[in-house]
Order: C-alpha cells, then sequence, then structure tokens
C-alpha cells in the first residue's frame, strides 16, 4: 500500500501536530527529521498497526530543543524541518516551516506574522528609569525598521517625532534592540527631553510598547536580561531592594593545640525585590522564572546568574500591592568581584612597556 502522511503547512513548537501515517498493516516505517540542515532524529522504527496507521506525536517538544546552541541561545525564529518516512517499497519526504513558541505557552490567534509584526514581549507598556537599560527584541524582516514615536519636552512645549532605531539586514532572525532613555535621547536635539516613547516595527504601531519615563529612584535598579517565551531577549527592571548575601560552612579541627578550619564551602546570593507588579509585569516575571539563559547587567556587562529561590504572591488585595523576591547566584564561583581601569591597564606606573 503507498504512503500517505499528513503534515501541516506550518507549525509552531509549542502546538506542533500529530503526524498521522498511512501504510500496509504490520510493515515497518523509518522516520527521520533533520531541522535547519542538522540530524535531530534517524531512522527511528514504527510499525503499522491492524489497520495501516502510525502515528508520530511530541514532534513540537523534540524540535524545540534544537533550536537552541550550545549557549543555551535561540538565533533563529524559523527553520525548516524536513521528515522522511520510508517503508519496505516506498519513500516519502515532506518539509515544514518550523517556528519557535516554547512550548509551555498558549496564545491564541497564532500565526507567524502575529509574531513577526510585534515586539517579542508580553508588555504593551512599562515604566522604566533614566539612565537605566531597557532591550526589546523582534524577528527581523530585511528591509522593515524598528521606529520610535517619541513625545518630548522641548521648552514649555510638549511635541512628538518618530526615530529610527534599527534597520533589519536579513529575516527571521532574533534581534534584541536597545531602546533605553539614553538611546532615545540621543535622536533627539539638545534641549529636547523625552518623556514617553512607543516602539514599533515599521508599519506596525498598532503593535508597539510604550515606554514611559519616571522621576529617578532613590535606590539603584537592578536589571535583568532574559529569554522570552517568543524567544527574544528582553529586559526586566527590578525597582525594590537588593541584598548582598553570603553563607559560608566550616568544618574545625584541632591541630597542635590549635583550632583550624579543615574544609569551607562558601556561596553568595543575591536577593532582589521586583517592586509593584502589574498584570503584564507578572506574566513577564513568570518567564524570567522559568528563564535557563538568564543575566544581570552589572555597568554594561551581562553576567550570567541562576535563580536560587523565589518568593512570588500574585493576588488583588487592595490593601496590599503584589510584589515579588527571588534570590540569584553567578554561574561562576566568583565570592569577590574586581575590575580594572582599562586606560590605565592593571600594572603600575613602573612597568616600562618592554614586555612582550
Amino acid at each position: 500500500m503507498a504512503l500517505s502522511v499528513t503534515t501541516p503547512s506550518y507549525a509552531f513548537t509549542n502546538r506542533f501536530p500529530n503526524i498521522y501515517v498511512t501504510g500496509s498493516a504490520g510493515e515497518s516505517l523509518l522516520f527521520s527529521v533533520k531541522l535547519g540542515g542538522e540530524t535531530v532524529l534517524e531512522n527511528e522504527m514504527y510499525i503499522f498497526n491492524s489497520i495501516g496507521m502510525a502515528t508520530i506525536r511530541f514532534m513540537g517538544d523534540l524540535l524545540e530543543k534544537h533550536f537552541y546552541d550550545n549557549a543555551y541561545d535561540v538565533r533563529n525564529f524559523m527553520l525548516s524541518a524536513v521528515l522522511t518516512f520510508k517503508s519496505e517499497s516506498e519513500t516519502v519526504e515532506k518539509t515544514i516551516p518550523t517556528y519557535f513558541l516554547r512550548s509551555y505557552v498558549s496564545t491564541e490567534n497564532l500565526s507567524p506574522d502575529a509574531i513577526r509584526n510585534r515586539p517579542l514581549s508580553r508588555h504593551s507598556e512599562k515604566h522604566t528609569l533614566p539612565g537605566v537599560k531597557e532591550y526589546v527584541s523582534f524577528v527581523s524582516t530585511s528591509g522593515s525598521s524598528v521606529a520610535a514615536s517619541v513625545i518630548y519636552l522641548s521648552g514649555d512645549n510638549v511635541l512628538s517625532k518618530t526615530v529610527t532605531l534599527h534597520t533589519f539586514g536579513s529575516s527571521d532572525l532574533f534581534t534584541t534592540i536597545d531602546v533605553s532613555e539614553q538611546v532615545i535621547s540621543g535622536l533627539l536635539s539638545a534641549g529636547e527631553i523625552p518623556m514617553e516613547w512607543t516602539v514599533y516595527k515599521s508599519g506596525y504601531s498598532g503593535n508597539g510598547i510604550k515606554y514611559i519615563l519616571d522621576k529617578a529612584s532613590s535606590f539603584p535598579a537592578t536589571v535583568f536580561l532574559f529569554q522570552t517565551c517568543y524567544g527574544g531577549i528582553e529586559s526586566f527592571l527590578c525597582r525594590g531592594i537588593c541584598k548582598n548575601e553570603m553563607q559560608a560552612n566550616r568544618e574545625i579541627a584541632s591541630l597542635g593545640g590549635r583550632s583550624i578550619i579543615s574544609n569551607q564551602t562558601s556561596a553568595r546570593a543575591y536577593s532582589v525585590n521586583t517592586g509593584y507588579l502589574d498584570s503584564e509585569k507578572q506574566e513577564s516575571l513568570i518567564d524570567l522564572l522559568n528563564c535557563r539563559n538568564l543575566m544581570v547587567l552589572k555597568g554594561n556587562t551581562a553576567v550570567p546568574v541562576i535563580i536560587n529561590g523565589e518568593n512570588v504572591s500574585m493576588h488583588n488585595f487592595r490593601s496590599k500591592l503584589p510584589t515579588a523576591e527571588f534570590t540569584y547566584s553567578h554561574t561562576e564561583r566568583n565570592l569577590t568581584e574586581a575590575s580594572f581601569n582599562e586606560s590605565e591597564g592593571v600594572f603600575d606606573y613602573t612597568f616600562d612597556n618592554t614586555f612582550n
């Protein structure tokens, strides 16, 4: 019996449908998969049941894992999945454009263009602070651009203008854009002070994120970079208190009448409060806590970290604002931090420059 294969015209990794193959009852079926030219599965064997049917399930879960690179990062929004079905007498090959979306995400009216034409964020509005980094990602489309519609203060007048933040040179790649207050201010004229700006992909101004500039905070904010459920990188601003904590476990021994530390293990952790969480930021926090590729900004350097624990209380009490607190530590075992003035180097003034 000739092979008959039912596959979708395209699929997202979080809702890849079952694949149904019909053939001759009792015959074997060899199934192979390539994603973006790399082999994912080779010659997995199925046996057609008594009515000549074989069902392949959970393809999305398998393919999602292969969108990540060795650093657990995602670069491509779409990769072509080539499925090969080989029976005892026939071979059928199907190519399915496959789009990345994290498996735990449920989204209505999902289509590739619905993701391409909007920021890869759960937010429609975010509050930010002067001097604080803000990043958001888009799926690139060659020739299109990311724009910002800026409302700014010029003297006593409130005016608006549109500026271009980035122009794409290729398609279907995750691209992260710096949309910080410093970037917006740099695109305005002298004396113009930004108040709020909406960032969007050209031609889709109704799908943007509005950034509202608040007054400077009384203590420094903590900024995290995380991978959203859509695959792009976004910033998350924690405006609450950040605490630096260290714990050490020591084993004491006696030697020559003196007590010494025979063994010691130390761990340094940071505890941070998010500040007020609106409904959109609550959902964004869930993304952050489930992210496997998380970084905290130290100046302009992104330092990889891991979440050690969290205390999250989502509620609708009128007497208490919803907040969350979580602890994190650096992935490297650095208990102390050091910085150098790169312009002066790490040698003192007596160094004679003859070293080679």
